[in-house]
């Protein structure tokens, strides 16, 4: 069957995407204001975080307030999207790399990207432990953290196959993304 996007289009997709998830992060995560958007502003700034409508509040604030609710929601929403889509791009770029539509270079360049992303938001997740989250939260945080990391032993042993080619390799890939999946079907509630 032939493909509807030819491979460097393809790839320009995948990494267009990537780099736009990776920007939105990196700004996400920086947690601070760039003092030239401050000069813009028209309105004086607040002097305290009961100032501030509850989204905007500091994080430990409002992980104890009622109105965290949907902002945990999102998150729980976000990453859950974020981990299936690791589990799909390293799918795809397996089978890119097997067919020959990628070279061992464009395919190793996209596995790369795919775990330096769930990286990030693994430490990103990481600092919420910190927060006073309901014993729900804390259970919900430390079972998506434990799929980041089957996501990412995932892709070190797709990493190994590669370097080896040997089918005990494989089969600890196979091994790999079966566990990953599993873990995504029970963290979606598909597995019910």
């Amino acid at each position: 069957m032939k493909s509807a996007c030819s491979k460097p289009a393809l790839l320009t997709i995948v990494l267009l995407s990537v780099a736009t998830a990776t920007a939105f992060l990196l700004r996400a995560s920086a947690g601070s204001v760039n003092p030239s958007e401050l000069s813009q502003s028209d309105e004086p700034p607040l002097q305290s975080a009961q100032a501030l409508p509850p989204a905007a509040r500091p994080v430990r604030e409002v992980a104890t307030n009622a109105d965290s609710r949907p902002l945990l929601e999102a998150l729980g929403a976000l990453t859950a999207a974020h981990c299936y889509q690791a589990y799909f791009n390293m799918g795809l770029v397996a089978d890119a790399r097997a067919k020959g539509t990628y070279t061992d270079k464009e395919a190793r360049t996209v596995l790369d990207t795919v775990l330096s992303l769930l990286n990030l938001a693994d430490q990103k997740l990481a600092g919420l432990r910190k927060l006073e989250l309901e014993p729900a939260d804390r259970d919900s945080l430390e079972q998506v953290r434990g799929l980041s990391a089957l996501l990412q032993r995932q892709g070190q042993q797709l990493q190994s196959f590669w370097d080896s080619g040997k089918d005990d390799d494989d089969a600890k890939y196979e091994s790999a993304r079966k566990d990953s999946w599993a873990a995504l079907l029970r963290l979606t509630g598909a597995a019910r």
